[in-house]
């Protein structure tokens, strides 16, 4: 590499005591806060340690406009040399849509929904610089609040909206604020392997109006159902869940919406004593946010096959009991429901994978050593 851009330095310490890395994330208006509230709290929490000096800011040199969305852009700048390297997020659920600006722009592209078939497709210069994100979920820190809301508030009065953004209507951003503003802290998913567990089933799960999420969701939404009925059936008073209660699902699916809590703080306050998660692929073959919640409550993982790749693989047998067929995954949960030693294993080797790989502040680091490797050395 030329100039002062993505060197792989080392970063020594400031003489002045202020930590050695600077990290400069660009938050457009129609930023996805939630989506990008968990790698937002990671930041948040390096800083607060002294590990890093995090920002929020409008605009970012050399880009025409911020995506928002499912995209963070970040900019690392050393504290001591001024050189810089760049760093994209790319939080979607879709495999092969990319932004061909933000792979320009960047040194480093990584992608929730890596799948590398897609990614083989783009041209080699672009496709070099994408690897995989890993697993995403959304959580805030108390810190990450306050500074997010501050960022929101002026992007609403119209500070926020440098380098010419498109912005979505009022309303539609007020309630993305709202969404963040109600998710729960980073601790309250938390449950580790040796806390008190309740001998029972979860699957708490939401349908998608194919009308809006495409065609993929009729599929997906039959698969859920059939699952729903077969554990409700099987498992009774030791199954919690059922589908969320939007007015989709009360509609087309109303002998199967759950009676437990469906407001998110109050689903994952009851839900993650629950020993047993049960895990189905999301939309357009995503790993959904479900799965490292059920890592963060250490629960035992059965899930169907994950299709994307992962920088460090959850291992069917090691990790988590994989299903290909409904009534695999009956008989997976009747396992673990009657084998304490397994059951015990799978939740501390979840636990472990979540504490190194997943834990935002972890996470977060992981993806700034990607982009500069001598950063958390």
């Amino acid at each position: 590499m030329t100039g002062n851009r993505g060197q792989n330095m080392d970063i020594p310490a400031s003489r002045e005591g202020k930590p050695p890395l600077q990290v400069i994330c660009h938050l457009s208006p129609d930023q996805d806060l939630y989506g990008a509230s968990g790698i937002l709290t990671g930041l948040c929490e390096l800083s607060a340690a002294g590990r890093l000096r995090m920002t929020l800011a409008p605009r970012a040199e050399g880009l025409s406009r911020l995506p928002g969305g499912g995209f963070c852009p970040l900019t690392l700048r050393s504290s001591e040399t001024n050189a810089i390297s760049r760093l994209v997020l790319d939080l979607s659920d879709h495999s092969d849509l990319f932004s061909g600006e933000l792979l320009e722009w960047c040194d480093l592209y990584l992608k929730r929904s890596y799948y590398r078939r897609d990614v083989a497709k783009l041209r080699p210069a672009g496709g070099e610089k994408v690897r995989p994100f890993g697993l995403n979920y959304a959580c805030r820190s108390r810190g990450l609040t306050v500074r997010a809301l501050g960022a929101a508030a002026r992007a609403l009065w119209g500070a926020g909206s440098a380098n010419g953004e498109r912005k979505k209507p009022l309303a539609v951003r007020l309630r993305g604020i709202y969404q963040f503003w109600t998710t729960p802290l980073r601790p309250s998913f938390e449950h580790p392997p040796d806390a008190r567990k309740r001998p029972m089933v979860v699957y708490q799960t939401r349908m998608w109006d194919p009308v809006h999420a495409g065609p993929d969701a009729e599929d997906l939404n039959r698969q859920r159902a059939e699952l729903v009925r077969a554990l409700r059936q099987t498992f009774r008073d030791r199954f919690a869940g059922g589908v969320v209660p939007t007015a989709f699902a009360r509609a087309h699916f109303g002998d199967i919406v759950t009676t437990f809590p469906a407001r998110f703080s109050s689903y994952i306050a009851f839900s993650r004593e629950i020993l047993i998660g049960v895990n189905t692929r999301g939309l357009y073959q995503s790993a959904p946010f479900k799965l490292p919640e059920y890592l963060a409550s250490a629960k035992c993982v059965v899930g169907d096959s994950i299709r994307n790749e992962l920088p460090q693989p959850l291992e069917p047998g090691v990790h988590y009991l994989q299903f290909g067929s409904v009534d695999e995954c009956l008989t997976h949960c009747e396992r673990l429901l009657s084998d304490a030693d397994l059951a015990n294993g799978l939740s501390r080797r979840a636990w472990e994978y979540y504490t190194r790989h997943v834990r935002p502040a972890e996470h977060a680091a992981f993806c700034l050593r990607q982009a500069w490797p001598a950063a958390f050395e």
